[in-house]
């Protein structure tokens, strides 16, 4: 939308309003104290409308209509897409709206049906589906281990050229786990977007951090101090128990529960499962 446009919709709401929501400046705008009052209700109603819209995509008990889920970048780009692919060649009729955003808030607020999460959230409200472990490992390409050689320990590692994060708090839960002893000058390329590491491992640039599960099955890819696990962590997916009656929500949610750890966890998991919050019916696997 263009700015002009935004501005004019901006002054329609604040006369309609009586309200300043936003002080004009040659930077841009800067919201007022009403309108951080105001934000949250907005966003509330925007998701209570948004998931209204979706309900009346299809019925209750088809497999029809849209369905939005959120997932973190890192198990959302690569590894949702192709479980959508096999739910959608199943049921043709469904459509899907993927939001990348990591929190359980989209879900409890209305934005979002299903939401996959890296830790299971408490919420008395949600239906919780275990999906697995998964773990991240130390990867490179084969070209770059074949011009400048393998590590064979943590010391060999912090001579190498390195791929991080730019996340400086999870860097360090990282290199404190597994003792890693790098300076800032070994880090060739640090990048927010989990993406972009996962690129700069695959272009050969140097060592990085990946989920093992993004580079599963790629022949140029090599893990490095296979024996090594940089993070660990176990996945959930989730839904609202007043969704539980809305057939497409509850497949989608344990469908993409069961092929997250059927077909891409990495961590042996000794536990059977894990007490499900709010849940009116057992879990189901359903095949895809």
């Amino acid at each position: 939308m263009a700015p002009a446009t935004v501005r004019r919709h901006l002054d329609t709401l604040e006369a309609r309003l009586g309200v300043t929501l936003f002080i004009r400046n040659p930077e841009g705008l800067s919201p007022t104290s009403a309108a951080m009052e105001l934000g949250p209700i907005a966003e509330a109603m925007e998701g209570a409308v948004a998931a209204f819209a979706r309900a009346a995509s299809g019925a209750r008990d088809e497999m029809r209509g849209l369905v939005k889920i959120t997932s973190g970048e890192a198990l959302g780009l690569e590894l949702l897409l192709p479980i959508l692919s096999d739910i959608r060649r199943a049921h043709p009729s469904l459509r899907f709206a993927l939001g990348i955003d990591a929190g359980v808030t989209p879900l409890i607020r209305g934005a979002a049906d299903v939401a996959v999460l890296l830790s299971p959230p408490r919420p008395d409200n949600l239906v919780l589906r275990p999906a697995g472990r998964f773990d991240v490992g130390i990867f490179a390409h084969r070209h770059y281990l074949e011009q400048y050689g393998t590590p064979q320990t943590m010391a060999d590692l912090s001579r190498h050229a390195l791929i991080g994060t730019e996340d400086e708090q999870l860097a360090t839960q990282v290199e404190n786990r597994i003792g890693l002893r790098a300076g800032a000058e070994n880090f060739v390329l640090v990048a927010e977007s989990v993406m972009g590491q996962v690129a700069a491992i695959r272009a050969g640039l140097g060592i990085g951090f990946c989920l093992a599960a993004k580079v599963a099955g790629d022949p140029q890819i090599v893990r490095v101090l296979p024996e090594v696990s940089a993070l660990e962590f176990s996945v959930t997916v989730a839904s609202r128990a007043e969704q539980e009656h809305m057939a497409r929500v509850a497949f989608v949610r344990d469908a993409i529960a069961r092929a997250l750890s059927t077909r891409f966890a990495t961590v042996a998991d000794e536990a059977e499962g894990f007490d499900t919050v709010a849940s009116p019916v057992p879990f189901r696997p359903v095949r895809v």
